[in-house]
């Protein structure tokens, strides 16, 4: 029995020594940025409740380095992490309940696990938790808290820190503004990668702070930021392609970025793709308008899942639908015209303020009678769209003798059309 309990001992042991060797080769292929080499080498040791090996696998998964990214994965990993007094899950889960990812966004525990990696010196931690002070998520708003927190990330050589502490000297909050520090602090966090660094870097050099005005060293910088998906990055790219700063004008892919930023929930973008729209439609009228129609099917797949949103009063997932279908068709097309109109209606007969009604209602007349014209003139390409455009257009129109012309056009077409009624009616969703 003493001889079997030996046996069991020394097998123990060298399970153990074996798991322990993976740990140590997976960190330093961690560091290497090895990440699938990592992945592999740290999974049994985070098996065997190796905490060091949890928190690296929650960082791994929750960032997609070396496998797809996933989200559960990482929380999963990061609690078992934090249950046993790890920074790097600590920081991970305070993370995610201070943004609302995979979990119900909690300020509070956001504040607690991560002033608990924060105190263990985790430079990740401590960035985030100078955010939380800097935007007042939880706590009250606190500048010189929030560079206290900043200065400990930066000094241990994190881009994170660096990034937020050069954003703190750009706009002067906590400190007095410095545009020349913070060019050094956003320069340091850019180089390696951070995307606040970057993204912040490049519009000191669109605005010309601390630097020569330089529309190219702008646009570098943020379109590093806009590939690693950051929000901002995509909003300011979309910009110079708007207003042609560094690059030839083009409204397409000004729209292309605003979409991509809107998707994330940025709010200036959404209202910019929406203005956006509009522009390149205005712009494609001038020129002699390219046909690159969606097909019949397309279109018809496209409008009733238009209409379920709009039933629903869903206006803002509507319009990033609409976008994503027609920028590539450069929104120029009878068939986008038509479909815009039809938002823009329908967010006019739901709008309580006059004014904004009046708007509404002017610009889906407008694109509304775009659609129809065109369709009018290639009526064997765009029967379906013709009679759409007439009868969105019909309820829109008042009692001018301009309206009276138009409403007796309308009207005859709609005498003459041979068509489906079953495109005019919302279907259930």
């Amino acid at each position: 029995m003493r001889f079997l309990n030996m046996v069991g001992f020394v097998f123990a042991l060298s399970a153990s020594m074996a798991v322990a060797g993976d740990v140590e080769s997976g960190v330093a292929a961690f560091n290497a940025k090895d990440y699938e080499k990592a992945l592999r080498l740290l999974q049994p040791a985070a098996d065997h409740g190796v905490a060091t090996a949890q928190g690296l696998l929650a960082r791994i998964y929750g960032n997609g380095w070396g496998t797809p990214k996933d989200r559960a994965a990482a929380l999963k990993w990061a609690r078992l992490a934090a249950a046993q007094g790890n920074s790097e899950g600590e920081n991970i889960l305070g993370n995610s309940f201070r943004t609302g990812e995979g979990v119900t966004q909690d300020f509070n525990e956001a504040l607690r696990f991560l002033r608990l990696s924060a105190d263990q010196g985790n430079p990740r931690a401590q960035g985030n938790l100078g955010r939380m002070y800097r935007d007042g998520q939880g706590v009250e708003k606190n500048y010189e808290e929030a560079i206290k927190w900043f200065r400990l990330s930066a000094a241990q050589g994190s881009g994170y820190g660096q990034g937020n502490l050069g954003y703190m000297y750009l706009n002067g909050f906590g400190v007095e503004r410095n545009y020349e520090e913070a060019l050094r602090l956003l320069r340091l966090s850019a180089d390696q990668g951070g995307v606040q660094g970057q993204n912040n870097l490049g519009y000191m050099y669109r605005n010309g702070l601390g630097v020569q005005r330089d529309y190219g060293e702008a646009i570098k910088w943020y379109r590093l930021s806009a590939a690693q998906g950051d929000a901002f990055a995509q909003q300011n790219l979309g910009l110079m392609y708007e207003g042609g700063l560094g690059v030839k004008q083009n409204f397409d892919e000004a729209a292309r970025w605003y979409l991509l930023s809107a998707a994330q929930g940025n709010e200036f973008s959404k209202e910019k793709l929406k203005l956006n729209v509009i522009k390149v439609a205005v712009e494609r009228e001038r020129e002699a308008v390219e046909r690159a129609p969606l097909s019949r099917g397309q279109f018809v797949a496209l409008h009733t899942e238009l209409q379920g949103l709009i039933k629903r009063r869903d206006f803002d997932a509507a319009e990033v639908r609409f976008a994503q279908s027609c920028v590539e068709m450069k929104f120029n097309t009878a068939e986008c015209q038509y479909l815009w109109g039809l938002i823009l209606a329908a967010k006019a007969s739901t709008t309580k303020i006059a004014k904004d009604k009046e708007e509404l209602i002017g610009d889906a007349r407008g694109r509304l009678q775009v659609a129809f014209n065109f369709s009018v003139q290639h009526s064997d390409d765009n029967a379906d769209v013709e009679t759409l455009a007439a009868v969105a257009l019909l309820p829109l129109l008042g009692g001018k003798r301009e309206d009276l012309v138009l409403e007796k056009e309308l009207l005859e077409h709609l005498q003459k059309s041979e068509f489906s009624s079953s495109l005019l009616t919302p279907t259930e969703n």
